[in-house]
């Protein structure tokens, strides 16, 4: 790498772990499929390129339930970088 492996930019990643102040616990499945898809979350914002959007809109949807399945099991976790944003 001509960069000395060092990244090129950093990217901070929102909460998707179901805590319920910065994750995604009061998003229906539904949403949390939409925001796969399409790349909006339900507030209008747009995610992050570094995120694969073109590889949720070829997702079949059983594979889009069993995310939003395994999603639902990870314990809540709070970043100690959220400031109620």
């Amino acid at each position: 790498m001509p960069d000395g492996g060092k990244p090129a930019s950093v990217v901070v990643s929102r909460n998707i772990a179901v805590d319920p102040d910065q994750g995604i616990s009061n998003w229906t499945g539904a949403l949390i499929k939409q925001t796969m898809v399409t790349g909006v979350r339900p507030d209008g914002t747009r995610r992050v390129r570094a995120m694969p959007l073109d590889w949720g809109a070829r997702m079949i949807p059983a594979d889009l339930d069993a995310i939003v399945a395994s999603v639902r099991t990870v314990p809540p976790a709070t970043a100690p970088w959220y400031r109620g944003q």
